[in-house]
C-alpha cells in the first residue's frame, strides 16, 4: 500500500524541515517541487510524498 500527502508551507525553511522530518521516517519524494502564489498573492511551496508501506513486521 502507498501513502501520498501534499506538504504545503509558506517558506522553504519550513517546508525543507517538514521534508527532512518526512524523509527520517521513511517517506520518499515523489515529484517536483512547486511554487506557487494563493489568492491574496502570498508564494507557496508544495511537494508531493509518497511512503510504501510494506504492511507489519511478522
Amino acid at each position: 500500500m502507498k501513502k501520498y500527502e501534499l506538504v504545503l508551507e509558506h517558506s522553504r525553511e519550513d517546508l525543507n524541515e517538514k521534508i527532512t522530518s518526512m524523509l527520517n521516517d521513511g517517506w520518499e519524494v515523489a515529484g517536483s517541487l512547486t511554487i506557487s502564489k494563493d489568492d491574496e498573492g502570498f508564494p507557496y511551496l508544495y511537494q508531493p510524498m509518497i511512503k510504501h508501506d510494506l504492511g507489519t513486521p511478522h
